[in-house]
């Protein structure tokens, strides 16, 4: 581990197997990057280390992934970043996994985006920036070091380059964001329902607006099957709009979804973050709002 009084001003670190979202923060912040090593001993435990020098301020580039080992590898450089004596360690993770699960679905379990949430501050970390989290309730276990970027500013973007006047909330979860996405580009608004039976199939139904004749564009969080995405395009198809595309903030395998949603009425797919391919569709200084000196 690094001397604590090995100091410098700032130091962006990450793992290497997301070296170009480590490079994209670290050009951000105008400092070369550094990653961390990380080793599997034969008994299967893991250790993570960090090189020298220890930044004053720590930015740590690193998503919270699905994988449990990779978790535990993003808590140990956490820990090891406090420890090594980085006065303030600043998490930059778009994607915090776990965060659907912001309650036990049943008797008999816990919610996994509480205790992930827990693990993360354990280490001592200061702020954690993400992309879009699922809800604010899972933001709340964060206790006021989380801090939510929000893409309406890309989804306008996007929207405006396809001529779309009508923006659709896929569910009443995505209302906030698609409102604010309609009030930037001074189009009209359409609400979509969503209800989820028992045999995991989706029921969507339009609730309120008008889609004839409408280039629409369906807001939400993230994509995983994409049905939600799928049974809104065909009912606002069958509205009278004549072309519908969505935004997502997070998508789990952009290539599919679109393959798929062609085939569905859907017509184009745009995310920030594809997790299939790890890369990231909008500018790094997305989450680096002001450049460090």
């Amino acid at each position: 581990m690094p001397k604590k009084n090995n100091v410098v001003p700032l130091v962006v670190i990450g793992f290497k197997d997301e070296t170009a979202f480590v490079r994209g923060i670290a050009k951000e912040f105008g400092v070369a990057p550094q990653f961390a090593v990380t080793k599997k001993y034969k008994a299967g435990e893991s250790a993570v280390s960090i090189p020298a020098p220890v930044g004053k301020k720590t930015v740590v580039a690193a998503n919270a992934w699905e994988d449990p080992r990779w978790i535990f590898n993003l808590l140990l450089l956490l820990g090891a970043e406090v420890e090594a004596g980085a006065k303030e360690v600043i998490l930059i993770a778009p994607w915090i996994a776990y965060g659907r699960q912001d309650r036990a679905a049943k008797p008999g379990e816990t919610s996994a985006g509480e205790t992930i949430a827990g693990a993360l501050l354990s280490t001592g970390v200061d702020k954690i920036i993400t992309l879009d989290a699922h809800s604010p309730r899972f933001m709340k276990f964060f206790k006021g070091r989380l801090q939510n970027i929000r893409a309406t500013d890309a989804a306008a973007a996007f929207a405006s380059k396809h001529k779309i006047n009508a923006v659709a909330a896929a569910d009443l979860g995505a209302r906030e964001r698609a409102l604010e996405v309609s009030q930037k580009l001074k189009a009209s608004m359409i609400q979509i329902t969503k209800k989820r039976l028992k045999s995991g199939s989706v029921e969507s139904g339009l609730l309120k607006g008008d889609a004839k004749n409408k280039r629409v564009l369906i807001i939400d969080d993230i994509a995983d099957s994409g049905e939600t995405l799928f049974k809104a395009a065909e009912i606002l198809k069958r509205k009278g709009a004549v072309y519908v595309s969505a935004f997502v903030s997070h998508a789990v395998c952009l290539a599919r979804l679109k393959k798929e949603g062609r085939k569905r009425g859907l017509d184009n797919i745009f995310t920030v973050f594809d997790h299939a391919t790890r890369s990231l569709n909008a500018p790094f200084n997305l989450f680096v709002p002001t450049r460090q000196k």
